[in-house]
């Protein structure tokens, strides 16, 4: 199984269920999975003022389902203290499960598209998987998605997500565009990567820093480049802000992890001694392709 932590929420999945779809949004949103050959789980979430009654929740949604002709044979079910619903789609059979969350006042619903019958077993894997994750005691917290995992200011906002073939990345922001935080996942790089890395990085970081010095070092057996610098922020008499990045190509699955920090003197977020490494790890098991017959 593998872990994702998306909007401080984890939970695991088979490795070959893909995000396909995601939102950015923090009080309300959804993510979909695929495998190779179907939609097969979202995972939903909404700011609520305080838990809701579940039960009366769920003969609501039931009804609802049945006249919008969603769901038919609906049976209510319970499992990991998930209250649920069980039935057929028009795809085939369909189980979905709610969840309150009350330390940051959250309601999950889980949605299990399956291809034949129910998986109980990995149903209930999946729904006692699933928790809130708080911020460490740098004030931040953890997204781990697309062979990335990342470490951000909780106070922070999702700006961006790019999923390409041979190419993920996260956009950051703090308060003004002048604070961002950029994490990158290449792959394929023996087809394009034709210079030495310190030379890749330097051309990547923005033209608006100044004083650049390189540096290397070597970190868990991994050589890594860093670049360092500064740059001026929009504004008379604004002191000079910090850029510090990282790169480095990872020797289990090859892909090409880049990090960038673009912080102004003035913000609320310090850790002293701090590299861009230390926000961005490999998740390298991202990327193993799983048998054929690993299908449920």
């Amino acid at each position: 199984m593998l872990e994702w932590i998306w909007r401080q929420i984890r939970f695991t999945l088979p490795p070959d269920w893909e995000m396909l779809q995601y939102s950015r949004e923090r009080a309300a949103g959804r993510c979909a999975f695929a495998d190779r050959y179907r939609y097969r789980f979202e995972i939903n979430w909404k700011s609520v003022p305080g838990e809701p009654d579940f039960q009366r929740m769920m003969s609501d949604y039931a009804s609802r389902l049945e006249q919008e002709e969603k769901m038919s044979d609906i049976e209510p079910a319970k499992i990991a203290g998930f209250h649920g619903l069980t039935g057929t789609g028009s795809t085939g059979p369909v189980s979905r499960f709610g969840l309150w969350l009350p330390a940051p006042g959250l309601l999950v619903e889980t949605v299990f598209l399956w291809p034949d019958a129910r998986n109980g077993e990995l149903e209930r894997q999946i729904l006692r998987s699933i928790e809130f994750v708080d911020a460490d005691a740098d004030g931040c917290v953890p997204w781990r998605a697309l062979g990335m995992h990342t470490r951000v200011p909780a106070s922070f906002a999702f700006a961006d997500c790019t999923i390409q073939p041979a190419r993920a990345g996260f956009l950051f922001r703090g308060k003004s565009d002048a604070e961002t935080w950029i994490f990158r996942r290449y792959g394929m790089i023996r087809d394009w990567l034709r210079k030495p890395l310190e030379d890749w990085i330097d051309e990547q970081t923005p033209a608006d820093i100044k004083h650049r010095r390189v540096e290397y070092n070597r970190r868990g057996g991994i050589d890594r480049v860093e670049l360092h610098g500064h740059f001026r922020p929009r504004g008379l008499l604004k002191h000079s802000g910090i850029f510090t990045s990282a790169a480095w190509i990872h020797p289990q699955d090859g892909r090409l992890y880049h990090a960038m920090l673009t912080n102004p003197r003035s913000s609320v977020f310090r850790v002293t001694g701090a590299k861009a490494e230390d926000f961005l790890s490999a998740a390298p098991e991202f990327t193993v392709v799983p048998r054929r017959e690993a299908r449920s």
